[in-house]
């Protein structure tokens, strides 16, 4: 047998990161999240994009992607990219925490079979106390699902979720579709968004404040 030569491959592009180089199928039957979770805490520690590329990314648990400081996070569009549950979740189906300044787009979350807690929980817990970010084509499906898009407040004191934008998204079927739960919610802008279809089996909102 030949003798390996030394050396090794080293990948060109390194930005955006894409999920398929971490073993994520995106065939809508494997659970993609253990791929998912090691593709999520690597670029959050790398500072690079988040690039899901097209395909039907299945999660058995909830994708925690935390330490996102001015980051993006962008799909293929909302036909395209999608991520889904394939079991029921006690929790949401995507958990953002430590958040300030990203950009989420060009994704869809579908959750059609499985109950969710929430399909996206935004946390924040930074200092100075407030989050900011974009949201922009993105499009939710939430039937059965307490809330979905859902932005926390922080188990720490004072904190505030304010300054987003979403633009050009759809709310869809979930028993409240968007809220927004802060001791000091501020200005959020909702620019050409649907919202519609409430869960048939326990309505509620299209768009919840809460600030207590």
């Amino acid at each position: 047998y030949a003798t390996a030569p030394a050396g090794r491959w080293k990948r060109q592009q390194s930005d955006p990161v894409i999920a398929k180089w971490f073993g994520a199928k995106g065939d809508g039957v494997t659970d993609d999240h253990a791929a998912l979770q090691a593709w999520a805490n690597y670029t959050s520690a790398s500072g690079k994009t988040f690039y899901p590329q097209a395909g039907i990314y299945g999660l058995s648990t909830t994708l925690a992607i935390s330490n996102m400081l001015g980051m993006r996070f962008h799909g293929d569009g909302i036909t395209n990219t999608t991520f889904k549950p394939l079991a029921n979740i006690s929790g949401p189906l995507i958990k953002l925490f430590n958040v300030q300044g990203v950009d989420l787009s060009d994704f869809r979350i579908d959750t059609t079979g499985f109950t969710v807690t929430q399909g996206i929980l935004v946390d924040t817990d930074l200092n100075p106390p407030s989050s900011i970010g974009k949201i922009q084509r993105i499009s939710l499906i939430a039937p059965q699902a307490n809330v979905g898009l859902q932005f926390a407040q922080s188990l720490v004191d004072n904190k505030q979720v304010d300054f987003w934008l979403m633009e050009n998204c759809l709310f869809s079927q979930a028993k409240t579709n968007v809220l927004i739960q802060s001791s000091n919610a501020l200005e959020h802008n909702f620019l050409n968004c649907l919202f519609t279809g409430f869960d048939i089996y326990n309505p509620d909102y299209h768009l919840y404040i809460d600030n207590g």
